[in-house]
């Protein structure tokens, strides 16, 4: 989708919509946390709001954005991805070394290094194994 037109509030609306749906504290909806299409189109309106903070030229905003894109400062939506990945048969399905893989997939528009997507994943399976 092309968000080049659309307003920035409404830009912003979608991009919370987005992140309550897949991130939120509610039960998961099948049907929007991990669907390749909403995937990809968070992606896409994170992206156009980056865009948009870069080109504003507030270096401050855009450090703040770039932080903010750092999946390791998004304990809540951790905890949330944790739970359900805990009854996800996809998840428990892969082998220990393919879940950082499918985690890196599952948390975007959020970025993490190699080294996080790791411990989350260790993480998780712990909690799953314990439960």
């Amino acid at each position: 989708m092309d968000f080049s037109t659309v307003s920035d509030s409404e830009l912003s609306a979608v991009q919370h919509a987005l992140l309550a749906t897949r991130f939120g504290r509610q039960d998961r909806d099948e049907d929007a946390w991990a669907t390749a299409r909403v995937v990809e189109m968070h992606i896409e309106v994170v992206e156009e709001l980056r865009r948009r903070v870069s080109a504003s030229g507030d270096t401050g905003r855009t450090a703040d954005f770039e932080r903010w894109l750092d999946w390791s400062g998004h304990e809540p939506e951790q905890a949330s991805m944790a739970r359900w990945l805990a009854g996800d048969p996809v998840w428990l399905s892969l082998p220990p070394e393919d879940r950082p893989a499918y985690l890196k997939r599952l948390i975007r528009p959020f970025l993490a290094d190699d080294v996080t997507l790791r411990h989350f994943a260790h993480r998780v399976t712990l909690s799953v194994e314990r439960s």
